[in-house]
């Protein structure tokens, strides 16, 4: 359809309706963390498909490169990658002048980088260097860089401004042996709501807590058993796909969603339903 177009599709576009424009993204700048592969890559694209710009991250610089390559030859719009890890304060503020220096502006921010757990560990046994390590990543690294970002997207323009976290699922759920994770997620999803209220009207914050998204994560962490059961419970008998993320990400980001800000969407196929 028209929204999924690149930009140079859409100008031969005879009309384009009102509404669609409010999901464009048209010469607005995004940071997606951990936008090398997986949900993270699948943002990255779908922001670009709809006319942003946009610099994507990674610790692996390789990774990083090659993700940015594939985003900008699949979508013609300009993607930078850059080396960085979420936890250090020098590599994000690095990011930030970076992404300044190149476009001029940052609209957009989507924390997604984060670390996950492929077992579960008693609470007994669990290592604390890895309950830090996860709590780094998943909540300080989001904070530290939404501080940095933050006098630049309000300059966006009024209530253009976009904190967009990417959360879990695992928020809603109490599993035994992920506390670090799962307790990672639900501070991030009450940071979501502090931010909210803090920042605007300039800037709009909220969250996204994905379900089952067919990655390498997903994959690494379960049995093609345990999905086959997973996926004949949810009431979408399907896994979701990064770019069922993206949609929401879009969305958050664009005008249609400028008179929300503070919440938290799951987009899971239903799996909370279940307790």
């Amino acid at each position: 359809g028209l929204l999924l177009m690149s930009s140079s599709e859409r100008k031969n576009s005879a009309e384009i309706p009102f509404s669609e424009k409010r999901f464009r993204l048209d010469d607005r700048v995004a940071i997606v963390t951990g936008g090398s592969k997986g949900i993270g890559e699948g943002i990255a694209l779908g922001l670009a498909q709809v006319g942003c710009r946009v610099v994507i991250t990674s610790r692996h610089e390789e990774e990083v490169l090659a993700a940015a390559s594939r985003i900008e030859r699949k979508t013609g719009q300009k993607t930078i990658g850059v080396k960085s890890d979420v936890s250090l304060e020098d590599d994000n503020k690095a990011l930030v002048e970076r992404t300044i220096a190149e476009f001029g502006r940052l609209d957009i921010l989507v924390n997604n980088a984060g670390i996950g757990v492929t077992k579960t560990t008693p609470a007994v046994d669990f290592p604390m260097d890895l309950f830090s390590k996860q709590l780094s990543i998943n909540l300080e690294g989001p904070f530290m860089l939404s501080r940095i970002a933050y006098p630049h997207l309000r300059k966006a323009g009024p209530g253009q401004g976009r904190i967009i976290n990417i959360s879990s699922i695992a928020a809603t759920r109490h599993t035994i042996g992920r506390g670090a994770y799962d307790a990672s997620k639900i501070a991030l999803n009450h940071l979501t709501k502090i931010l909210a209220r803090e920042w605007g009207p300039e800037v709009t914050v909220n969250s996204i807590g994905p379900g089952p998204i067919k990655t390498e994560m997903l994959q690494s962490a379960w049995t093609a058993e345990q999905v086959k059961s997973m996926v004949e419970a949810l009431p979408m008998r399907r896994i979701g796909e990064p770019e069922d993320i993206a949609a929401a990400v879009v969305f958050f980001a664009s005008e249609a969603a400028s008179f929300i800000t503070g919440q938290v969407l799951h987009v899971s196929g239903g799996i909370e339903l279940f307790g």
